[in-house]
């Protein structure tokens, strides 16, 4: 969870990085995890969203051009 939240932020620096860990491993808190889980499946819908657009568009190009 914590590499897929780092890919969904477009990085992380040494700062937010000690926080993460704080919050996944010393002080656990459920509540803020379940909130940087929903974050993340968002993003990763909308990135698999995007994904399909494009298919569909070169398919549809493809198609247009034979």
């Amino acid at each position: 969870m914590k590499y897929r939240y780092t890919k969904s932020i477009n990085g992380i620096n040494p700062e937010n990085l000690y926080k993460l860990e704080d919050i996944f491993q010393y002080n656990r808190d459920k509540k803020l995890i379940k909130e940087i889980r929903g974050n993340v499946e968002e993003y990763e819908m909308e990135l698999n969203k995007t994904a399909e657009n494009l298919v569909q568009e070169r398919l549809k190009d493809t198609k247009v051009k034979q």
